[in-house]
């Protein structure tokens, strides 16, 4: 269980991080 906690938490963290990164391009293009 707490290894899948982990996973999910890391996954978590990888599509925020993407978000961010989208976000930060669109405000660098505009």
């Amino acid at each position: 269980m707490a290894h899948d906690e982990q996973d999910f938490d890391v996954a978590m963290l990888i599509q925020s991080l993407g978000e961010c990164r989208a976000l930060f391009r669109w405000k660098a293009e505009a």
